[in-house]
This record gives structure tokens, C-alpha cells and sequence, in this order.
């Protein structure tokens, strides 16, 4: 446990569109993470435990494009696209690291970009039960290294960093809303296909209020 990194985020409305347009709302934004975790010099039989943060200056563009569609008094059609690209600092390692490494590793990290979008719609059933599909694309470019690679805890060359990876997911959800201020939405996320990556499935449940 300890201290990550600090994310701070600012966005920019640049078109709120009219209810009854067809025009979507749009909305860009830009993040920095400053690196306050930690990930370096870390345990080597408890790497994940004790890493937690990445070392560099990660700057994320992104812009956002939402529209409510009314259909009827009950039934409503809402549509989303999130498109984010970042970008990293490189990050001097020593040692068992956020990235990898082991004994005797010493350089310089260079993180791949990495460039998501997201396409989601919602469909509202009823008053109180809505359905909601979201399908994400995930690429990252290989993360580099230079420097002293060193060895792992078994005297294996350690290994800095990956390579090039890309993943599609699914996430199908079911939403039940029992006012407009408290609700619950639940369904399975997995992947579909992907490059260098694992499979996975997974149910994800989230309660939300709304004050």
C-alpha cells in the first residue's frame, strides 16, 4: 500500500447542443499525472505490492461526444464516444521496478503511447431499467529500454518493459434506477480479441447516487 500517482484533469465544454438538436454535445480535455508513487528500488518478492506508480509525466489529450435522444415519454437513446491518446516522460529505473528489472538493473525507461476509444449507447426500457453497451480499443506501443538490464531472482536475464499490445472489449450492463438519484448497473466486461494480451471476463456492479 501507499501513495500513487496524482492525476489532475481540466476539460473544456465546447458545444452544448439544443434538446431538441441532433447536434451532440462535445467536450475536450487534457490530464496530467505527476509521478508520486512509487516505482523504483522496489521488494523483489513483492514487485506489484510495493510499486505503486509509474515514474513519469503522462500527459492524456482526449475529447468526449455525448447526445440524448428522446423517442418517447419512457423510452430514451443515448449515444457516447471517448477518444484518448497518451503520451510519457521517460523514467531512470534502478533495480526490481513498476516496469520490471531486477538485480544490478540500472537505466532509462521510455513508455509506449497508449490510445483508447470507447463506444457506448444506453436504451432506456422502462422508467426504472435501461440496457447499456460499451465496447472499448486499447492500443499501447512497446515500452522501451536502455541500459543495464541485470538479472531476476531466479538469475534469468531481467526483463524491462513490453512490447506493442492492443485489446477489444465488451461490457453489455443491465441498469436499474429506482429515482433519479439512486441507481445500480451491473453485467460482464471481457475481451473479444486482442495482440499480446490476456483474455479475461469479469462481472462489474457499480451503485451510484446522484445528490
Amino acid at each position: 500500500m501507499g501513495f500513487g500517482d496524482l492525476p489532475l484533469q481540466v476539460g473544456l465544454q465546447v458545444l452544448r447542443a439544443r434538446a431538441e438538436s441532433w447536434l451532440p454535445d462535445i467536450r475536450i480535455w487534457v490530464q496530467e499525472t505527476f509521478p508520486t508513487g512509487r516505482f523504483s528500488q522496489l521488494s523483489p518478492t513483492k514487485t506489484g505490492l510495493t510499486g505503486t506508480g509509474g515514474g513519469s509525466f503522462a500527459t492524456t489529450l482526449g475529447i468526449g461526444i455525448q447526445k440524448m435522444i428522446r423517442l418517447t415519454d419512457d423510452h430514451v437513446f443515448r449515444y457516447r464516444l471517448n477518444v484518448s491518446y497518451g503520451f510519457y516522460s521517460p523514467v531512470l529505473v534502478q533495480g526490481f521496478n513498476s516496469y520490471g528489472g531486477g538485480f544490478g538493473t540500472a537505466g532509462t525507461v521510455h513508455p509506449g503511447s497508449v490510445t483508447i476509444l470507447i463506444v457506448a449507447a444506453e436504451y432506456t426500457l422502462t422508467r426504472h431499467v435501461a440496457l447499456a453497451l460499451d465496447i472499448g480499443i486499447q492500443i499501447a506501443n512497446a515500452t522501451r529500454f536502455s541500459g543495464t538490464g541485470g538479472v531476476g531472482v531466479n538469475g534469468e536475464p531481467a526483463v524491462v518493459g513490453k512490447g506493442y499490445n492492443e485489446v477489444l472489449t465488451v461490457a453489455p450492463a443491465v441498469e436499474y434506477n429506482w429515482n433519479e438519484h439512486i441507481g445500480v448497473i451491473a453485467g460482464p466486461w471481457f475481451s473479444l480479441r486482442g495482440r499480446n494480451t490476456s483474455e479475461f471476463f469479469g462481472v462489474v456492479a457499480a451503485l451510484y447516487l446522484l445528490i
